[in-house]
């Protein structure tokens, strides 16, 4: 099962906990060619407003979402987004309050949902129709402080594996970490480390996000050309991924590890998983836990993402080229890629300490 499969049946489950016209707004938003992992986390954002809101209007008649009418969506004004905004900073039972960058995520969930419902929507013979009147979103303006690029890029180079750390990580979890580790705890290691390294070496080494590597079939690489084709970036567009041949080795050693333990027609995916004698697709929440586990106990934890970032940022020094880093890591903008002109701050901070 993939990934993006996944995204949608969690998405069905969700959609039956909540007021019925979030389906229509779900199958809009999907037919329009939003994510499924996009569209999954709007749910969620909305799902946990609508909890919010039955528990906190009296005078509702539903006591739980899936109740909920269009006529109750309707009471809803900014005062009441205000209201739901002042709870996640200052929640009343005490707990730690949501973090800005979480209330800004669900605050555009909610203009999402609101605009369809006063603009965007359609009536069952795809006329314009309009469920509200009023969007309760349009007057709300939440902003807080984002760090500047520098700052940004200043954070990233503290995650990434740049340079011969790359290298010295893959070495320590061939060796120095399987020191640690008991004879027991070594055994079921050993399982899994030829296909950990790889999945390491090719996060690195080609940028991918975690959702493009675990889709990726075995038919779809070429190690001798270092490629990768009929791969699905962010907004369903198909392309073919080159990666460094420093990587090659790495893949080579678990594409033979692979064909020697695992039926190819068990599975097509190009890294598995073995559960309970079965074979399956390695899942975005497998690799996110392994990156995480073995980079903290290297001592510079980081995601799967700052690993695209390294790839980022290696390539921008190499190239010096926005265009080639926004090419190379599927990008349809460059400004997401910016980012990497600030991250190679080594160059400009030697710059400024010669100045006279």
């Amino acid at each position: 099962m993939t990934t993006k499969k996944q995204f949608i049946e969690n998405a069905q489950k969700k959609l039956f906990l909540m007021p019925p016209i979030t389906k229509q707004f779900y199958n809009y938003r999907m037919a329009s060619g939003a994510q499924p992992s996009t569209m999954y986390t709007t749910l969620n954002n909305l799902h946990q407003f609508f909890s919010w809101f039955c528990n906190n209007t009296p005078a509702l008649n539903a006591t739980k979402q899936t109740a909920l009418r269009v006529s109750d969506l309707a009471s809803i004004n900014s005062e009441t987004i205000q209201a739901y905004i002042t709870s996640m900073l200052a929640p009343a039972d005490g707990t730690k309050p949501v973090s800005k960058n979480t209330i800004n995520t669900r605050l555009m969930s909610l203009r999402g949902f609101f605009r369809w419902l006063t603009i965007e929507s359609t009536d069952p013979q795809n006329t314009p129709h309009s469920y509200l009147a009023n969007n309760p979103m349009l007057k709300i303006k939440f902003k807080y402080g984002q760090a500047t690029l520098n700052a940004k890029a200043n954070a990233i180079n503290k995650k990434i594996y740049d340079g011969n750390r790359k290298f010295n990580f893959l070495d320590w979890l061939q060796n120095d970490y399987k020191k640690t580790l008991s004879p027991q705890a070594l055994k079921l290691y050993e399982q899994t480390e030829v296909r950990n390294c790889a999945i390491f070496a090719l996060l690195i080494a080609s940028g991918l996000r975690v959702t493009e590597l675990v889709n990726i079939e075995l038919d779809d690489i070429d190690n001798n050309q270092h490629i990768i084709e009929n791969v699905i970036r962010k907004g369903d567009h198909e392309d073919v991924v080159k990666y460094a041949a420093w990587a090659e080795p790495y893949i080579a050693d678990w594409l033979e590890y692979r064909n020697l333990n695992f039926d190819e027609q068990a599975n097509s995916a190009l890294f598995v998983t073995l559960s309970r004698g079965l074979v399956y697709r390695i899942s975005q929440s497998q690799v996110e836990r392994m990156v995480k586990k073995y980079t903290k106990a290297f001592g510079r934890e980081t995601t799967p993402h700052k690993l695209r970032h390294t790839f980022g940022t290696e390539l921008y020094r190499a190239t010096n080229s926005v265009i080639d880093v926004q090419q190379a890591l599927g990008q349809t903008t460059d400004s997401a890629t910016k980012i990497y002109i600030h991250a190679d701050q080594e160059k400009r901070n030697q710059a400024i300490e010669k100045l006279e």
